[in-house]
This record gives C-alpha cells, sequence and structure tokens, in this order.
C-alpha cells in the first residue's frame, strides 16, 4: 500500500490569507502517485473533481513499460497522434482517488469527488 497527496494554495499578495484551491489525494496498491498528479493537473485544466479521479483511458504501466489502454482510448490516441497502445489489457488500477476543487470565484463552495469502486455510489459528487 502507499499514498501520496498534493494542495494547490492561493496566498493574498501581503500573505495575510492563504487558501487550498485544488488538492488531491490517493491510496492503493498501485499508481497512487499518477493518480494524484492526473487529478490535480485535470482540475487545473478546467476539469470537475468528478472527471477528475476517473481512470485514464490510457497509460504508461512503468512495471512493464507498456502503453495500456481501453479500445476508446486507443482509437483516439491513434486519430490524434498516430500511435497504437502496445496492450488492450486496461484494467483498474488498486487505489482510491480523492479530487476536492474550490469554487474560483469567491471560495463559496467546494467539489469533493471519491473514486468509486464497482457498484458504489460515489457520495462526492452524486452519481
Amino acid at each position: 500500500m502507499s499514498s501520496a497527496g498534493v494542495m494547490i494554495t492561493l496566498s493574498t499578495q501581503n500573505k495575510e490569507e492563504t487558501r487550498g484551491i485544488v488538492a488531491a489525494s490517493s491510496t492503493g496498491a498501485e499508481r497512487t502517485v499518477q493518480g494524484t498528479a492526473n487529478a490535480i493537473l485535470r482540475m487545473i485544466f478546467q476539469k470537475s473533481a468528478g472527471e477528475a479521479v476517473k481512470t485514464e483511458r490510457v497509460y504508461l504501466d512503468l512495471s512493464d513499460g507498456l502503453v495500456h489502454c481501453t479500445p476508446g482510448g486507443n482509437k483516439a490516441f491513434e486519430n490524434y497522434y498516430g500511435f497504437r497502445c502496445d496492450s488492450l489489457d486496461h484494467r483498474e488500477p488498486d487505489r482510491r482517488v480523492m479530487a476536492m476543487l474550490m469554487d474560483d470565484e469567491y471560495f463559496r463552495f467546494a467539489l469533493f469527488a471519491v473514486t468509486p469502486k464497482e457498484g458504489e455510489y460515489n457520495y462526492g459528487v452524486g452519481q
């Protein structure tokens, strides 16, 4: 088991106030650091917290050196980059990712999400 966590803060110019604007953490047996980093990057690039915790359709597995894809991810990769995935043996990693995204205007609310396991309800995003 391993875990990873990242929080990005925003401080006022005189540093009187600091607020967390984006945070993510993950725990599990595989690819936890990748899950945390991807969640942060997805939220920075205007994805919702719910989208940020989803498993990637394409990923590089450092343990075997292969690029694994879902069939749809392989098709998109081929169309956009002319690259074919090494393996279509895509599986959900044994990890849970949690993400938090603050309202960027007035800090009135925060959006939370947790990676749901098969058949579980994701209380953080209501799905």
